[in-house]
């Protein structure tokens, strides 16, 4: 059984993200096992927070990326 809630993170690239930072955040987030997305995004199922403070750590400023989290209940995504 699915838990009642969990979170879908889809990080992308930021707009003020330049060439070689969207190439480094692109291999940090393979690294990571994050599935490429239809749309060019990258998602997984992990806490936001998590992803943001790992992405800092790892050198990244937040105009380098941008994440949106959805929360899914059973019956679907909000």
């Amino acid at each position: 059984m699915k838990p009642l809630v969990y979170s879908r993170v889809s990080v992308r690239c930021g707009a003020g993200a330049d060439e070689s930072r969207r190439r480094a955040l692109e291999q940090w987030l393979r690294a990571k096992r994050f599935t490429l997305t239809a749309d060019g995004g990258y998602q997984d199922e992990v806490e936001g927070e998590t992803v943001k403070a790992e992405l800092r750590a790892a050198g990244f400023a937040d105009r380098d990326f941008s994440l949106c989290v959805e929360f899914q209940r059973r019956w679907g995504f909000l």
